[in-house]
């Protein structure tokens, strides 16, 4: 969940109810839960993880740690800590929502194939070739045992699976080309033009065509991505600023230094208020604009943003 909630089957109808039954439970979990909405929907991730840490310690003291209530707040736990690249993190949340979904539900229950691709993706991110297409094959024989399953489930599933074996670089570049160009075509018909899952569709194309050099067909796309997300998650969103750091990348290439160099700034800026001044993601803002720097002789300011950088990877990587 960053910015918004996915649900799953069995258990999505208690989003709508959660607060309802915290009511009757007791106030204090839901007052986390709903601090931590709101700090996710503002692109806040530390906050929204402190305040659903804290919703998770309130819900399993009043409901176990087998309960299926537990299952959206481990989700959103999840999502938010991949959000700040926390993935060991994310992907024990995940796990241990999918036991207890498991547990409940039995192990073949489609329901499961939402969290299933779920812990395929955080696997991708962290190049876990293998267990990500197991969890990617599970999933999509679960939706294709199910009579109900959602025909755009099905293709996420089947997608998944395609875009990993275009990570491990299986096919040549033309079919990946064809790849990416298909899967942006096919959201375009299923989604909203500003949905953003087609700004993430759009982004895969402008990045390959970037790594290929062809920087007037890239720019466009990372323009059209960057529009989408400033009107969905705001222009001061964390999303707004992945986007931002891709169009002054791409003028950095082409020595368009007085494009790049505000971009880089409007993305440290929105980083630093959003993520925290050392996150990782601020780092590697810090590293671009440092190339920049050098590439116009300032050498010296290079350093010291090249300094800071090292601060934050040593707090991280102690």
């Amino acid at each position: 969940m960053v910015c918004f909630i996915r649900t799953f089957g069995a258990a999505a109808f208690l989003i709508g109810f959660l607060p309802r039954l915290a009511l009757a439970q007791g106030p204090s979990w839901e007052q986390s839960w709903e601090a931590g909405k709101q700090a996710d929907a503002r692109s806040d991730w530390p906050e929204a993880e402190t305040q659903y840490r804290a919703a998770l310690v309130e819900a399993e003291k009043q409901w176990g740690e087998k309960d299926l209530r537990l299952c959206p707040i481990l989700q959103s736990l999840a999502e938010v800590c991949l959000a700040q690249r926390e993935y060991a993190e994310a992907e024990e949340f995940y796990r241990r929502a999918m036991a207890i979904e498991e547990g409940l539900l039995s192990p073949n229950h489609p329901d499961l194939a939402v969290i299933l691709n779920d812990l395929a993706m955080i696997c991708k991110v962290q190049k876990k070739w293998a267990e990500a297409e197991a969890f990617h094959q599970r999933a999509l024989a679960l939706q294709q045992q199910s009579k109900a399953a959602n025909p755009d489930d099905v293709a996420a599933s089947q997608a998944g699976l395609a875009d990993l074996d275009m990570l491990q670089r299986k096919y040549s570049d033309p079919e990946l080309e064809a790849h990416y160009q298909l899967a942006l075509k096919k959201l375009e018909k299923t989604r909203p033009a500003d949905h953003p899952e087609v700004a993430d569709a759009l982004d895969k194309l402008a990045g390959y065509y970037l790594a290929q050099n062809r920087c007037a067909e890239a720019e466009p796309l990372f323009r059209r991505a960057l529009a989408i997300r400033e009107k969905t998650y705001g222009p001061d969103s964390c999303q707004a600023a992945k986007s931002l750091m891709d169009i002054a990348d791409l003028c950095l290439v082409q020595n368009r230094f007085q494009e790049a160099e505000p971009m880089y700034k409007r993305c440290l800026k929105i980083r630093e208020k959003g993520l925290g001044k050392y996150h990782p993601e601020v780092a590697t803002t810090l590293e671009h604009y440092a190339s920049l720097m050098k590439k116009t002789g300032r050498v010296p300011q290079a350093g010291e943003l090249e300094a800071r950088a090292r601060v934050i990877r040593a707090k991280k990587n102690p």
